[in-house]
């Protein structure tokens, strides 16, 4: 290539790798703001009730939960994750902030316990077990049920329970087994 050609050239290349280097058309002061202000405006999905894939139903009925941790897989499936217990917990309890205490485990567990026709798990915070705590009874005949929240600083001694998604105060704390 004659130098003439070169020379000419040269200014075009230098510029371009000036922009280059320099991030001509840096646009992250632009592309922080509007991730941002996508994060304000975030709006986390609504909860919803499970369902089971057509055709398929439990094999396992729910009593061979009790004397296991709620946690422990009986079946391959964990007993908050069952369709049925999912579905009678978010119908129980419509406030998903206070129902997501039921799957946690926040302290140490208890097993699950039958208590007449109902079947019940019950937890608590692990630095104040009697301050926080709660309870869930499901009726596996019916799938009807029941949950308890107990919160000591907020509730004094009273618990708020829900029937059917309608939360109501009762004297005492939640039931354990």
């Amino acid at each position: 290539m004659p130098i003439r050609t070169i020379a000419t050239k040269m200014p075009v290349l230098f510029i371009t790798a000036a922009m280059l280097l320099t991030g001509c058309g840096n646009t992250a002061p632009a592309a922080t703001a509007h991730a941002n202000a996508a994060a304000a405006a975030f709006v986390p999905p609504k909860d919803r009730s499970p369902f089971p894939v057509p055709g398929q139903k439990p094999d396992t009925p729910i009593t061979a939960y009790v004397g296991k941790y709620p946690h422990d897989a009986v079946g391959g499936v964990m007993f908050f994750d069952r369709t049925d217990v999912s579905n009678a917990l978010m119908t129980a309890v419509p406030d998903a902030g206070i129902r997501g205490h039921f799957g946690e485990v926040r302290g140490p567990e208890k097993a699950i316990f039958a208590r007449g026709n109902k079947v019940g798990a019950t937890g608590c915070d692990a630095q104040d077990c009697s301050g926080r705590n709660w309870t869930f009874l499901v009726d596996p005949a019916e799938g009807a049920s029941e949950a308890c929240y107990h919160d000591t600083a907020t509730m004094g001694d009273s618990s708020r329970w829900f029937t059917n998604g309608a939360p109501f105060m009762r004297q005492g704390q939640c039931p354990t087994a």
